[in-house]
């Protein structure tokens, strides 16, 4: 939430010349949430919670808090907060339409951030219809641009389309311009995120015939699209097709006018993944790698006598958290510390990867990974697999 300059100033002055507590207490949180000072924000938030006896203060406090604990992603903390929606205090807006879709409403997110997508779907569903019977625009809005998100991640993308395509009438609508960004993770990239995604796989099935054709496909979309920031794909899936079908002339030269470094170890990569790779291709991944900061994983017996394993300053051995420590073990012992979901299903979990079960377990391990080791780029993903960076990867020396 952004507000303009004298919106801001007279915010500050309210702060502290409002004549109630509570109402103050309002204005803090409308700051904090501009200032992106979310301590802050639950703090004043879980005061008015524990003390206020107004109905419609409480709500308020409620939603902020909770959007707090999902941009943070602390998914204890928002479970804890959601219970509160069976504490509003007695008032005009108890029992209100708007509570009553606010309650759901998180319910959904929750849900939909724990990868329990049909769950969230039923939800926001509701959600939905509780908003249009209270003539709630921007609730059907919301609940709209939600149900386009799950239904792409379930891989229902005509689904998608129309409720993305829904949402954002309703956001011109409502002159919702900061609200129309969030189109961009949706609408315009749901076609394009499924074929590569198609692709990805095709690719890893060695269907070289079939990767073409979806190839073409996600290029003319793109296109359509005007997502000129994609053009990089270009040149990495084109290489690495041109190699699969022998065209090894096509491969060098493709990679010989890759200026970026990043671009070109992709296309290495990605090719020595897939069809192999010469001792001088190796070489040269390994040059270029060290050049972007990429160190190798060296293993050395510490103090103990056995095997350890540094990242990001901190040992693996002593992380609490199981599936963190496996996870990031996982990662270290794979070839090019890469590891695809279903290796991850199947090593940390013992279960068969399925993206409408399994992706939002997944991104929450990787949050929780990034917040353990303090370092959000520890780990990246790369064509729909998930790589260690090798420079947050350190030795250990001997005593």
């Amino acid at each position: 939430m952004q507000f303009e300059r004298n919106e801001i100033e007279t915010l500050e002055v309210l702060s502290v010349t409002a004549q109630e507590s509570e109402t103050r207490g309002v204005y803090k949180i409308l700051l904090a949430a501009h200032n992106k000072d979310l301590s802050k924000l639950q703090e004043i938030a879980q005061e008015i919670l524990e003390t206020t006896k107004n109905s419609s203060v409480f709500t308020f406090a409620l939603q902020f808090a909770l959007a707090g604990s999902e941009v943070i992603y602390d998914i204890s903390l928002r479970k804890r907060l959601l219970l509160y929606w069976n504490k509003v205090p007695e008032g005009r807006h108890k029992n209100s339409g708007y509570t009553a879709y606010m309650r759901i409403y998180s319910q959904a997110l929750g849900a939909f951030f724990s990868g329990h997508l049909v769950e969230a779907d039923h939800l926001f569903s509701i959600s939905l219809e509780i908003a249009t019977e209270m003539n709630y625009p921007r609730g059907e809005m919301r609940a709209l641009f939600h149900l386009g998100l799950v239904a792409r991640d379930r891989g229902i993308a005509d689904r998608a389309e129309s409720c993305f395509f829904q949402a954002k009438k309703i956001a011109l609508d409502l002159s919702a311009l900061r609200y129309l960004s969030r189109f961009k993770v949706g609408h315009a990239s749901v076609r394009a995120q499924w074929l590569e995604s198609d692709l990805q796989t095709l690719l890893r099935a060695r269907e070289w015939r079939g990767a073409r054709s979806i190839y073409f496909k996600l290029e003319r979309q793109r296109k359509q699209d005007g997502k000129n920031r994609y053009a990089d794909s270009y040149y990495i899936y084109l290489a690495v097709l041109a190699a699969a079908f022998g065209k090894i002339q096509s491969y060098h030269a493709i990679l010989s006018c890759t200026s970026d470094l990043v671009i070109k170890e992709r296309i290495i990569a990605l090719k020595t993944s897939l069809l192999g790779a010469s001792e001088e291709e190796i070489s040269e991944l390994n040059l270029i790698r060290l050049s972007l900061g990429h160190g190798p994983v060296v293993r050395r017996s510490a103090n103990t006598g056995t095997g350890e394993l540094e990242i990001a300053g901190i040992l693996v051995s002593k992380i609490e958290n199981e599936d963190v420590k496996n996870f990031l073990k996982l990662l270290a012992d794979q070839e090019d510390f890469l590891a695809t979901k279903e290796k991850i299903c199947h090593t940390l979990w013992n279960l068969s990867y399925d993206p409408t079960i399994h992706d939002g377990k997944i991104y929450k391990l990787i949050h929780k990974c990034r917040q353990i080791t303090r370092s959000p780029q520890l780990i990246v993903n790369k064509y729909g697999s998930y790589q260690l960076k090798g420079n947050l990867v350190t030795k250990l020396t001997a005593s």
